[in-house]
């Protein structure tokens, strides 16, 4: 059984499980937040494999964002994310 609102949406994503939405946005904001971080910090110091994963991890996020915005539009749809 879930433990949360059954009025809140639901979100469904492979990495994160399954949550309210409210909880997932502020996981993947997050995870932004560090992975731009870390391309930062790897661009400091010149480390340009780091910086190219953390770009994709950080793509990855914003997918996971825009996937987010869906079930905010259609949150009695069920849906699921998988990015690939």
């Amino acid at each position: 059984m879930s433990w949360w609102n059954k009025n809140e949406p639901v979100v469904r994503d492979d990495e994160y499980g399954e949550m309210p939405l409210d909880k997932y946005r502020n996981l993947v904001g997050l995870s932004m937040d560090e992975h731009e971080q870390n391309m930062e910090d790897a661009a400091s110091e010149g480390d340009s494999r780091f910086f190219n994963e953390e770009r994709e991890a950080l793509e990855a996020d914003r997918d996971r964002w825009e996937f987010a915005n869906c079930v905010e539009a259609n949150p009695h749809t069920p849906v699921r994310w998988n990015r690939w």
